[in-house]
């Protein structure tokens, strides 16, 4: 299994790559803007990027992710719980939803539908299959968890935070 985190210094900013060694596939989940990152990266070390991916809409940094996929040819996967929400992704990509299942090679990527940061917030539990096909190795959770707390549902504005902190709670 491939897996590296990629740090944006002075952005609190972390992406990955992970993937399968045996393909040389991988997929790139919340990139930055600056994605030659992930381009040399893949060239670096002879991967191919297959998918691109965020948790959620982002707020607090651009990303590169619609960019890397023109660029690369890779496919785009986004939440597809967006629809109705105060932002709505606006360009062409492949809707993805919670049980969903992308396979590189033996290592296998299952979306988790985990709203509370954002509305149409996934995150991506990964399992490396050579070792178990039933225990995952990482959550990548986006801005879903953070170190004795839960995502900021304040960035949505406090009438949204109220509103959806009492859905969440509802369901």
């Amino acid at each position: 299994m491939i897996l590296h985190q990629f740090e944006a210094k002075g952005l609190s900013h972390f992406s990955y790559a992970i993937g399968d060694k045996a393909t040389g596939e991988i997929i790139i989940i919340d990139p930055e803007r600056d994605i030659n990152t992930y381009i040399h990266y893949a060239a670096e070390h002879r991967l191919k990027i297959k998918y691109i991916t965020e948790t959620h809409i982002h707020a607090d940094f651009a990303s590169g992710a619609r960019e890397l996929s023109q660029k690369t040819g890779a496919e785009l996967l986004l939440s597809s719980y967006d629809k109705g929400q105060k932002f709505e992704y606006q360009f062409p990509h492949t809707e993805v939803k919670d049980s969903d299942i992308y396979q590189i090679g033996k290592t296998k990527i299952k979306i988790l539908h985990t709203p509370g940061h954002t509305p149409e917030h996934i995150s991506f539990l990964a399992f490396d299959e050579e070792k178990s096909a039933t225990e995952p190795v990482a959550l990548f959770s986006g801005d879903f968890l953070f170190i004795g707390s839960v995502g900021r549902p304040d960035l949505l504005g406090e009438e949204d935070k109220l509103l959806w902190q009492n859905r969440c709670i509802i369901q």
